[in-house]
Formats: C-alpha cells, structure tokens, sequence
C-alpha cells in the first residue's frame, strides 16, 4: 500500500468544501442585494434621503469586508481557494451596488450616466487586476457571473446594458491574456442573457430599438476582436474557440432577428455587410498565423453575415440570380486560391438555391408563356444548370474527379431536371429529357467514364416513361426529335471500337436503338393516317433496311425485317378486310414494291446475287461432266475405237 498516494476527496469533503463556500457567498450576496433593492419606510420624511446611502453604504461595507478578508486568506496556501471566492463575491457585490447607485430607483443617488459608467469601469478594472494578480480564472468566473446575475435580478433596463458590455470588455482581456476559455465561455452567456432580458422587457420605438443594436453591436465586436485576434491559441484550445466564434455570430443573428423592424432594417443590412468584411479580414489574419481552422470558420461567419443581408436586401427572381452568380465567383476563388470556407459557402448556397427556387417556381405554377410554366424561373434554372456543369468541368480540370464535381454535376442534372418538368407537353419534355441523356451518354464516350452514362440511364428512364405515359397525347414534331437524338446516340455510340465498350455502354447503346425503333414505330402508327399507314411502315423498313445494310449494323437490319413482319401482319388483318378502297390497294402495291425492294437490297448488300452465279456456272459444269461420263460408259469412244482397229490392220 503507497502512503503517500493521495486519497479522492469523498463526496462529504466535497460537498463540505467546495459547494458549501460556494453557496454561502452566493447567498451572502442576494441577500445584501435584496436589502439594497427592498423599500422601507421605517425612518420620517424627513431623513427618507438619508436611507438610500444607508443601503448603498451597507452593500460596499460588505463588499470591502469580502474584499479585505478575501485578500488575507488568499495568502494562506491552504484557505487560498476559500479567499478567492469570497474575494469574486466582494466584487460581484461591489459592481451591483455601483450599478444599483444609477439604474435602481429606490436608491438612485447618481444622475449622471457618464459618472455612473466610469464608476462601473474602475470596479470592472479593480475586479480585473484582483484576478490578474490571484491568477485565478475561477474567481473571475465568480465575479461576473455573480455581477451580471444580480443584475439581471432586478429587471434591466434600456441602459442596463451598458454594464454587460464593461463585462464582456474585462473578460475579454482577462480571457486573452491569461488564456482563459472558461472565463470567455461564462461572460459570453451571461452578456448576451442580460442585452436579450432588457430587450424582452421593452416594447422599444425607433430609437430604442437603434440604442439596443448599438449594444448589441458593441457586445460582438468586443468578445470578436478577443477570440479572434487572440494573443495565442494552441491546438488543444481551438475547437473551444471556435464555438466561442460561432456562438458569438449566431446571439449577434439572433439579436439582429429579434429587434428587426422596417425602421431598422437598413441597418442591420449595413451590420451584417461590415460585420461580414470584418470576419474575412479576420480569417486572412488567422490564415497568416497559420490558424487554418480558424480561419476557415471566421471566412464562413463572414460569407453567411454578407448572405443574410443579401437575403434581407433582395428577393424572388433577383436573390436567385445573384446565388448563381455568388456561386460561381465563391468557387472559382475556391479552385484558384484553395480556400475551404468558400467552397463550403458555394454548396450551402447551391442547396439554397436549390429550395428556394422550388418554391418560387412551385408559387407560379399558373403562369403559363409558350408551353412553360414560371418561364422566369426556368430560365434562372437553365442559366445554373449551365454554371454548375461549369464548375464542374472546372473540378474536373484542376482536381480531376473530386466531390466537388460529383456535387456540381449532380446539383446540374437535378436543376435541369426540375426545369424540364416545367414545360407543360408531355410530348417536349420527353424530347428535353432525351437531350439530356444523350448529353450525358455522349460525355461518358467522350471520357469513357460510366458515371456520366449512369446519369445518363436516369434521364433516358424518364424520357421513356413521359413517351409511354403520353403516348394518347402526342405532338409529332417532339415525338420526331426524340426519336432522332435516340437514333443519333445510337449511330454515334457505334464510332466507339466494341472492345473498349463497358457492360453499361453497350447496355445503353441497346436501349437508344430499342428506344427509338419503338418510338418511330409507334409515332406511325399513332399519327399517320389510317389509310397510308402501310406505306409510311413500308418506308421505315426499307430504310431501317438500307442504312443497317449500309453500315454493317446487324441491330437495324433486325428492326427492319421486324417493321416488315408487323407490315404483313396489318396487311393480311386490316387491309385486307378493306381492299375495296383506293387508297388500300396503293397500300397493297407499295407494299409489295417495299418487300421486292428490300429483297434485292438485302441480296445486293449481302453479295448473295454472286455466289447464286457461281453457284450455278459450277452445278451447270458439273451436269456436263457427268453427262459425258455416262455416254461414255454407255457408247464408247470412236475416236478411241477406230485408232484401235487401224492399228490391228497394219499389224
């Protein structure tokens, strides 16, 4: 067993020594601060004036006694912790009756504001140097939480706030100098608790609510300039400070949000604009001290203050158009000087922009100008769609395939799509949808990348359904397009050499040939007139026929003859049973004119006309010879015959 092993405090000696001085000089306090704020009427009129100084006096003869016996035991290492607290309760104490001199009507004894707010700063200073001096971040942690607690019991008013901010000022230089994140932590809340309490008991006018921006205003920039332009902040310490700058913007929003009016609207634009130049200037600063944390969050608190007065400045069409631009700008800055916080800025805006333009696109659904619903909105949607493809090319070019491209990309596709869905065809957006997916096929050829044909797959599926589901109210015109750029994403796949061909491009070349034989097919069978349906089905064959014939393409040449096959089926079914019109026996003759012309097209393409020749000039020889044979055998030579008998003569 170690002896000289130091034993846990139990929860008695805790309890014993550290909570009970604790709540003492807690109690202690209010209780003199009840006396001060409590009306009397025990003395006569005529020494009422003499009761004010009365209170006054035993609230700083209190306070000097915790003072000067805080002091003599502070020196004693074993009492030290004791001393300090009652030290932070004799200053807390000191502050309040200070500040109940001016702003506590019972014992108001000081007029002047200027005397009343030097006053409250030669406390916060002695408050200052007796925790300087101790060393002690707990005692000012007492002070001011006892200081601005007292305070904030006695209802503060419209001035009352004059007293936060000496507060927040010497804790900001206690916190700076000594490295005291606590102490930052405690005099951030209980600053802002007391500005909102004072806003909470007014019902200001224009020039209240002016004063309590002003206050506010000062309250951020004092404890903004301490953590941001802080003497020294080690890496163990910045994740603290870095909540201290994002709790401080997020109360000076607040703040802003509250007390917004139309009076001061304006001016809380011009707020949030300088504040927001002031934290960029202050990331550029940390940047250069190498505190790239944060800096980078300084330049997000600087970008979303300069938003949220461009939010508050502009609406509607106007806010959309500016993002857009704001979005491009942050990311290229972003890709040319490396700077996280403007990227994170860019995507928070596309998400942004991304909400707010479906719902102002969704609130203008009744304004319909040629065949598009919300056409000024569409357009802001064409004109991003067009930026982000933009900007991820650029991704692409500088980062090669990020998450920032992905992002871009996608964030393209998804604004197109939802702009294409404004159009109010069915027919034209299956003919924009079919763009798309060629656009996308087309760029993953390009680059033999299959992520761009997997985008590719999503706007072909619904290119394809608004075909199927719209198929009763077709228009030919975009039926026609869309069957072009499906044949056109098809021919032009075929340049690709097979084996560089991936499973999904070849997958999705089948389906652009399906996709626009079907589509062609069922347009005439739709939209032709019943009468020259055959002929139009003819001529789709034959050239389906002569261009797979042409080009070697064993997939047109298949659609041909299945064109061809459902031809003869509606030959034999519905002309037939209507071969006493004019315009079904031409039907009948072009037909047969088609399938004689595809037969000799076929043959003629396919080289079968030759081997028939060769074939037949060889079955032709091949018939003599054997005749000769069999009259030979049967007849004799007599050539052979003669010359034998001539010889036999001689002999």
């Amino acid at each position: 067993m170690n002896v000289d092993s130091k034993r846990q405090p139990s929860l008695e000696s805790r309890l014993a020594l550290f909570w009970l001085h604790r709540l003492g000089i807690v109690t202690l306090v209010l209780g003199v601060v009840f006396l001060i704020t409590y009306s009397m009427q025990t003395l006569s009129p005529e020494f009422a004036w003499l009761l004010p100084w009365l209170k006054l006096g035993t609230g700083f003869v209190v306070s000097s006694a915790l003072l000067w016996l805080g002091e003599k035991l502070t020196g004693r290492e074993d009492q030290k912790w004791f001393g300090q607290a009652l030290t932070a309760g004799g200053w807390s104490l000191a502050y309040f009756t200070t500040y109940a001199a001016h702003y506590v009507p019972s014992v108001n004894v000081i007029e002047s504001l200027p005397v009343e707010t030097a006053l409250l700063t030669l406390v916060a200073g002695g408050a200052l140097y007796s925790a300087l001096k101790a060393r002690s971040e707990l005692m000012a942690i007492y002070s001011i939480t006892l200081a601005a607690g007292t305070i904030l019991l006695n209802g503060p008013g419209l001035y009352s706030d004059i007293s936060f901010l000496i507060i927040a000022i010497a804790a900001s230089i206690l916190g700076n100098t000594q490295s005291w994140r606590r102490l930052f932590a405690f005099a951030l809340a209980a600053c802002y608790i007391g500005h909102f309490y004072c806003c909470l008991s007014l019902t200001p006018n224009f020039s209240e609510r002016v004063t309590l921006t002003a206050f506010l205003s000062s309250i951020w920039f004092v404890f903004s300039i301490a953590i941001g332009f802080s003497l020294s902040t080690p890496a163990s310490a910045r994740n603290i400070v870095t909540a201290l700058a994002c709790t401080n913007a997020m109360m000076l929003a607040l703040g802003l949000a509250t007390s917004n009016d139309k009076s001061v609207e304006q001016i809380n634009q011009i707020i949030f604009v300088v504040f927001g130049l002031l934290y960029l200037a202050t990331s550029h600063w940390l940047k250069g001290r190498e505190q790239a944390q944060l800096s980078t969050v300084h330049a997000l608190l600087g970008l979303s203050f300069i938003n949220a007065a461009k939010l508050m400045h502009y609406s509607g069409l106007t806010l959309l158009t500016i993002d857009v631009v704001q979005i491009a700008l942050l990311s290229i800055v972003a890709i040319r000087y490396e700077l996280k916080a403007f990227r994170y800025t860019a995507v928070a805006l596309t998400f942004a922009f991304l909400l707010f333009w479906i719902g102002g696109a969704s609130s203008h659904q009744d304004q319909l100008v040629v065949g598009i619903h919300a056409i000024q909105y569409f357009r802001v949607a064409v004109l991003a769609a067009g930026v982000f493809a933009i900007l991820a090319l650029q991704h692409l070019r500088t980062e090669s395939k990020s998450v920032y491209f992905n992002f871009y990309y996608f964030a393209s596709n998804i604004i197109a799509v939802l702009a294409v869905f404004n159009i109010d065809d069915i027919s034209w957006r299956a003919f924009a949808f079919a763009l798309m997916a060629l656009a996308n096929y087309i760029c993953g050829l390009r680059s033999k990348d299959d992520y761009y044909v997997d985008m590719g797959f999503l706007h072909l599926a619904i290119s394809a359904s608004q075909v199927i589901f719209g198929c009763f109210h077709w228009l030919s015109l975009p039926i026609a397009l869309t069957t072009a750029a499906f044949y056109a994403g098809y021919l032009y796949s075929r340049r690709m050499p097979e084996l560089e061909k991936t499973y999904l491009v070849g997958l999705f070349q089948s389906l652009l040939g399906f996709a626009g034989a079907l589509t062609l097919t069922a347009l005439i069978l739709a939209k032709a007139p019943s009468d020259y349906c055959s002929t139009q089905l003819a001529l789709e064959a034959i050239v389906m026929l002569a261009v797979g014939l042409s080009i070697k393409d064993s997939f047109l040449r298949c659609s041909g003859l299945v064109v061809l096959a459902l031809l003869t089926g509606k030959l034999l079914f519905f002309d037939l049973a209507n071969h006493n019109t004019f315009e079904r026996i031409l039907s009948f003759i072009a037909a047969g004119i088609i399938f004689l012309l595809a037969s000799y097209l076929y043959s003629r393409f396919s080289g079968s006309f030759d081997g028939l020749n060769d074939e037949q000039e060889a079955d032709s020889e091949a018939e003599q010879n054997s005749c000769r044979k069999t009259y030979s055998d049967h007849c004799g030579d007599p050539y052979r015959e003669s010359f034998a008998e001539a010889a036999r003569e001689a002999s």
